[in-house]
């Protein structure tokens, strides 16, 4: 043991054997792939290779491994788990992904004083194509799976959203899961890797050579590799599963993670089937409708091209006056001692707009755009682009900024979606991740239903309910300043909700010191307005409140950059203000709210203490660069080659450490860094701020809690929804979550009840640990977003009437909205 600078006591072992090991192994399985990738491998020499690879990586789990083979071995192995009261499953497909239309290889099984068990039930040979037949089959399993739900045993799985699925398509049974590791590693740290074999390994083992199924049976089919072999790869899953579980299952018992624990078992894991259900279900797609928006979509795209292509055109005589200057001519020299081309010869006639190069030269030296990332100088990637079109306005940039959009709508959601459709159901099968962002929120793939922009009506119209149902949904509205008011037990917030009243109006009369009326975005009934000199009578929301509108979404910019940690510099930017504008809203803001600007600073003191921070549930989120120290010294040597520098005792010299530490407590402004760090390296150090990294974690420790309890609510909400005795009654059955918002469909003749229940469960679900009173608005449509799009119809329709009529109005509306049929649109002009 050795005292550091930093005061702490660090050991120094000597891993030479270990790493030399490792990086062995590693040069052998670069080998390894490298013999599997050649195609012209044959099929025998293949599976021979990979056999030697699996017994290299994996034999040492040979004398544990059992492949059963017969129905009695089987019953035995299910015997002692329902002795033991516990089980670890995990499940094998033929190289395939998709529960609906895989086949089962074999489940895994393992539970104590047993060995690791594989059963095969779909191996071939590789010379005749035939199944093995001494193998059991789908109806065994489920006979004998059905045992451990009749004896009550503890099921446990990795990923067991997809387990269940497997087994419930290919053996007609729902298991039960009492333990998730994955779910459970997320949730002990939500930083770290996720994956059974890296959590096996960095908790349980690290001598076990990292390995994936992917590499160990590169391009083979499963159902070709000799049961005894594939084995040792799938029955090893179902004890590192079993022994992960041990391992979280005593940290989650400590008493500082009761919290943490009753997330785990009361919250996260019912959601893991609801997930599995959701997902299997699936939601349909109206192809002939998506044909429709697809060509919509495609001939705007073939307008912005045709738009761009006429920029071009227009910029001819200011790229030609450019071609003559000096600068355009000029050739530089290039390491090689030769002359480059000119930017004149790197330009070419026909502009290639997929061009770096190009878009550079045209931007920056022709157009003379400033340069706006001063890192890249002269990148042209989308965010520059983007910046450069809504700064400066630059037509091209419109152009290119716009086409962009239209295409990512096309391929990310128009064309791909209607190419997702599952071949067995015809069906979008979403993929579902509980945990998929770091605050314990739902993220999606296959699509991303959460990067749906919100103002695509049309494309969200692609979603249909199944055929005699309606499509049923509801939200929670302003749920994240709900829950910060609640978080911050702010009076006035929360009796502002209580009184019915809008949050972020009851802020933009604090902030404006004026009336609750003047920051409405409709004038209230019965207010009198000179509309053209005349005088008006309003309704209800029939005359809108231009500056009560622009007041009351400042006021909402404002809370949302406050709870998501922006700095008075981006709120600014967000709210259209100056820089000191902003820095007295958001003085006003705390004035009026002091309990919202004391829970904040508390949380910034906790994150500090603790390192995390925690939802209204005890989710935690782990901030771990908020305890780095601002400035740290490091040697050029040790940084190189760490061990080098041990061996040669090459430590930093104490005197000269305590210098530099007591400097950077002097540092202010970045010169004063920049000016310390190049002191530092005339000294051979190298000075690191960490300024930044602790100033991001500080402004996302108070969104973590409020973001978090979103996450935690919508999933307590799921809960009682899924298990709602009058909901299950009218056959309703979850399809999506999209942030707040909850959807799902049932039978037209239960549409009434339904709509009515579901927003009534979301709300008493939120009852039970919110103080602030939620409100949810259901919705009941055909189509999803029906209602927004029909309003964004109409209010085009009325626009249109200004300048046509007759036929004229109707075509030219027809030819707006053209993914709507003939039939549609007089229903929706209609009504």
């Amino acid at each position: 043991m050795s005292a550091s600078l930093w005061g702490e006591e660090f050991d120094i072992q000597d891993n030479t054997e270990e790493l030399l090991k490792k990086m062995k192994s590693k040069k052998t399985s670069d080998d390894v792939n490298k013999q599997l990738k050649s195609d012209k491998l044959p099929l025998s020499d293949r599976l021979d290779i990979i056999k030697r690879n699996v017994l290299r990586i994996l034999g040492h789990y040979a004398d544990n491994t059992l492949v059963i083979k017969d129905k009695e071995t089987l019953i035995k192995y299910i015997d002692k788990s329902i002795e033991n009261g516990v089980i670890a499953i995990d499940t094998e497909t033929n190289n395939s992904l998709d529960p609906l239309t895989c086949k089962l290889m074999g489940p895994c099984l393992y539970t104590p004083d047993m060995k690791q068990a594989y059963i095969p039930l779909n191996h071939v040979s590789p010379i005749t194509e035939q199944r093995l037949e001494w193998q059991l089959t789908e109806e065994d399993i489920k006979e004998q799976f059905q045992r451990l739900l009749d004896n009550n045993v503890k099921i446990i799985m990795h990923n067991g959203k997809f387990d269940y699925q497997v087994i419930k398509c290919t053996c007609d049974i729902e298991l039960t899961i009492d333990w998730d590791t994955m779910i459970g590693a997320r949730l002990l740290d939500e930083n770290e890797k996720a994956g059974l074999k890296s959590q096996y390994i960095s908790k349980i083992d690290s001598s076990q050579e990292k390995y994936n199924i992917e590499h160990l049976f590169n391009k083979v089919q499963y159902a070709y590799v000799e049961p005894e072999i594939f084995a040792l790869y799938a029955a090893t899953d179902s004890y590192m599963t079993y022994q992960l579980y041990l391992y979280q299952k005593e940290i989650f018992e400590k008493q500082e993670n009761s919290k943490l624990y009753n997330l785990f078992k009361n919250i996260e894991m019912p959601v893991v089937i609801i997930v599995a259900e959701m997902e299997l279900t699936g939601i349909t797609i109206d192809t002939q409708y998506a044909k429709r928006l697809s060509e919509k979509y495609h001939k705007i795209l073939d307008e912005y091209d045709k738009q761009i292509a006429e920029e071009l055109q227009k910029l001819k005589p200011t790229i030609s006056a450019w071609r003559l200057t000096e600068e355009a001519n000029r050739k530089e020299k290039k390491d090689n001692g030769k002359l480059g081309k000119s930017k004149s010869e790197q330009l070419p006639e026909e502009i290639n707009l997929a061009s770096a190069t190009q878009m550079a030269i045209l931007f920056y030296d022709i157009l003379k755009v400033p340069t706006i990332d001063k890192k890249k100088p002269r990148t042209t990637d989308k965010a520059t682009l983007d910046i450069i079109a809504d700064k400066y306005n630059i037509p091209l940039a419109v152009l290119k900024k716009k086409r962009a959009g239209i295409s990512i709508l096309l391929d990310t959601f128009i064309d791909k979606l209607v190419n997702s459709l599952n071949p067995k159901t015809h069906k979008i099968h979403c993929d579902f991740n509980q945990i998929g962002a770091d605050t314990g929120r739902f993220s999606s793939s296959n699509p991303n239903m959460q990067n749906i922009p919100s103002h695509a009506f049309d494309i969200r119209g692609m979603f249909r309910p199944s055929k005699g149902y309606k499509l049923i949904g509801s939200d929670y509205s302003g749920q994240e300043a709900r829950i910060t008011a609640a978080c911050s037990k702010c009076p006035s917030m929360i009796n502002a909700y209580k009184e019915g009243k809008d949050l972020y109006v009851v802020i933009a009369q604090q902030i404006n010191n004026n009336r609750y009326e003047d920051n409405l975005e409709f004038y209230p009934e019965g207010t009198e307005i000179e509309i053209d000199g005349k005088k008006v009578i309003c309704g209800k929301e029939t005359h809108v409140n231009v500056e009560g509108k622009a007041r009351r979404s400042q006021a909402k910019q404002v809370l949302l950059a406050l709870t998501y940690g922006m700095g008075v510099k981006m709120m600014a930017e967000r709210i259209g203000k100056t820089v000191e504008e902003a820095q007295t809203i958001m003085d006003n803001f705390f004035k009026s709210f002091p309990e919202v600007k004391q829970w904040m600073d508390d949380t910034y003191k906790k994150v500090k203490k603790t390192g995390y921070v925690e939802d209204f549930m005890g989710r935690r989120r782990r901030l771990s660069d908020v305890m780095l120290k601002p400035y740290e010294i490091t040697s050029m040597n040790s940084s190189k080659n760490f061990l080098l520098c041990c061996d040669d005792n090459k430590m930093i010299d104490e005197t000269l450490y305590n210098k530099y530490m007591t400097a950077c407590k002097k540092i202010k402004t970045r010169n004063d860094y920049n000016e310390l760090k190049l002191l530092a390296e005339k000294d051979n150090l190298i000075l690191i701020a960490n300024t930044d990294k602790i100033a991001q974690a500080e402004r996302q420790s108070v969104n973590a809690i409020v973001q978090g309890g979103a996450a935690t609510l919508t999933k307590i909400a799921m809960i009682d929804i899924y298990n709602d005795e009058i909901l299950n009654k009218c056959k309703f059955r979850i399809l999506l979550q999209v942030h707040d918002e909850i959807i799902g469909e049932c039978p037209e003749e239960f549409a009434d009840v339904v709509s009515e229940r579901l927003p009534q469960v979301m709300m008493n679900a939120a009852k039970k640990y919110i103080e602030t009173p939620m409100v949810c608005n259901p919705y009941c449509v055909d189509y999803w977003y029906e209602d927004e799009l029909n309003a964004a119809i109409l209010k085009d329709y009325k626009k249109l009437k200004e300048k046509y009529s007759g036929d004229e109005l109707f075509e030219k509306l027809e030819e707006l909205h053209s993914e709507m049929t003939e039939e549609e649109l007089k229903n929706i002009i209609a009504q």
